[in-house]
């Protein structure tokens, strides 16, 4: 018995050690956490978004007597949703809290973090960091191989256009997806990937486009992505607490892909600068002309040879299902969503969440709800 025990445990340091060599290490951590959950920030390296003075949420007059309709209140639980709000006329109208979090819990943005790199984009074409969206992203990162990424613009990239061969997956441990979230190092990941597609042709969904984008700010700002984003959006529009941007590694760079990570009130916020043209007050912080262009289908064309409807930069839209929609959306159902027509953003936090189509079910759920407040 001892020698089988002893044996086996050879294989398995054997193992380990051949899959650090062929650079997959990533997938033990994988193997031990399994699924990613909206508290993940916990498990890896953190980047402070740092905040100024708080500037919260004013409660509407009916605050405190808008309801759940019951069905509506057991899919929510059912969905483990740990925080759903509701903001109307730039007020809090609703708010709830699951299993003990309230409105200081902090949770993981996954793929909404996708449009605040797109938004940090748009400040940054402003401020002069990026001369056009049609500049190579070989201006910025001329370290990348020209053969590959010389043909690849900033466009591309906020349309996710880039015909780069990346294997967006949420099954299985070996993919793309699965080392840039557990593995450490995303520049040699991101740089090192091949053509799949010549650029502007295919829309293809994938976690390597933001990725390029926010290492291009990094170089354009001489700023981290957390730094930018405090400077530009945090602190004017007094989000608070200060957030967190998961790392590949210790005072590496950010996921900028998923893994921005703060409360559901301050999720709201970039909500209510994109229902609001760019303009938070009195104070015109972000190109309108940039937002209608962000939340607007791009029409390249998905993988059904079809113009894309439902997606902008980075932003999903409902333009394919003629409604006056758009959101930002990640998984495990995080979601913020703008109804411009009732001046009205959900957000939604939680574990689970429905996949079919173009838009999840739970989320005309959400807006079924919204366009009767």
């Amino acid at each position: 018995m001892r020698r089988v025990l002893l044996t086996i445990l050879g294989l398995i340091v054997a193992i380990y050690l051949v899959s650090h060599l062929m650079g997959l290490g990533y997938v033990w951590k994988a193997l031990v956490y399994n699924y990613v959950d909206y508290d993940d920030y916990k498990l890896f390296e953190n980047r402070e978004i740092a905040s100024g003075p708080e500037e919260g949420w004013p409660l509407a007059k009916r605050f405190g007597s808008v309801k759940l309709p019951p069905p509506l209140e057991q899919y929510l639980a059912d969905m483990h949703t740990i925080a759903f709000l509701a903001i109307v006329n730039d007020s809090l109208v609703f708010e709830k809290y699951w299993n003990g979090h309230d409105e200081n819990t902090m949770a993981n943005s996954f793929s909404v973090a996708k449009s605040y790199i797109t938004m940090l984009t748009g400040f940054a074409l402003a401020d002069g960091h990026f001369s056009s969206l049609d500049d190579p992203i070989t201006k910025y990162l001329p370290e990348l191989d020209p053969q590959v990424f010389a043909p690849i613009t900033l466009r591309h990239l906020a349309t996710m256009s880039s015909g780069l061969d990346w294997k967006e997956s949420y099954g299985g441990v070996v993919n793309h997806t699965t080392e840039s979230y557990y593995g450490k190092d995303l520049w040699k990941l991101v740089s090192g990937l091949g053509p799949k597609a010549q650029p502007g042709t295919l829309f293809h969904y994938k976690g390597c486009d933001p990725q390029l984008l926010a290492f291009a700010l990094e170089k354009a700002t001489g700023k981290t992505v957390s730094a930018y984003l405090s400077e530009k959006f945090w602190k004017p529009t007094g989000a608070y607490p200060s957030g967190l941007w998961s790392l590949d590694h210790g005072d590496g760079t950010e996921k900028a892909y998923c893994c921005l990570n703060t409360t559901a009130r301050n999720f709201a916020k970039i909500g209510q600068l994109y229902l609001h043209h760019g303009r938070w007050g009195n104070q015109q912080l972000l190109d309108s002309a940039w937002v209608a262009q962000s939340i607007e289908p791009h029409l390249i064309p998905d993988k059904n040879g079809k113009p894309t409807q439902y997606y902008g930069y980075q932003w999903w839209c409902m333009d394919d299902l003629g409604k006056d929609v758009f959101y930002a959306r990640g998984l495990n159902g995080q979601y913020v969503i703008c109804l411009p027509k009732k001046n009205t953003i959900l957000v939604r936090l939680g574990e689970k969440r429905e996949s079919s189509g173009n838009h999840p079910p739970d989320v005309m759920r959400y807006v079924e709800w919204a366009e009767g407040l």
